[in-house]
């Protein structure tokens, strides 16, 4: 199994559109993939680690991999379909929030070959 084609398949319930068509156009260019987390609190949990082993996957291959802080969101307070809307949190709180996501993800992701974004900007 090649290495794009393991990507695609390993620990992956579905593709869509479709494998096929994705593993094409990522054997001929390389593609963007972002994953998006809300930097609401300070602990990672293993849940978290499925979704970035699978960012570091792709960055491995060569693609850019971005981790996308929601700073704007988490500002925003967006209830997430909640009956009340989160907490506010402060600027401060929200970077410090990040600083111990990124050493904790940093067990999982290569930050060499993985970005780190915010929304907000």
């Amino acid at each position: 199994m090649n290495a794009t084609n393991e990507v695609l398949t390993k620990g992956v319930e579905n593709v869509l559109p479709n494998k096929e068509d994705l593993g094409k156009l990522m054997r001929d260019k390389k593609i963007r993939v972002y994953l998006g987390v809300d930097p609401t609190g300070t602990r990672l949990h293993l849940g978290h680690t499925i979704p970035m082993r699978k960012l570091q996957e792709f960055a491995d291959l060569g693609h850019e991999a971005i981790l996308l802080f929601g700073t704007g969101t988490v500002l925003a307070g967006d209830p997430s379909q909640r009956m009340q809307t989160r907490t506010k949190i402060t600027q401060e709180e929200i970077d410090e929030n990040i600083k111990t996501w990124r050493q904790q993800a940093s067990k999982v992701i290569n930050f060499d070959k993985v970005q780190i974004k915010y929304n907000s900007d």
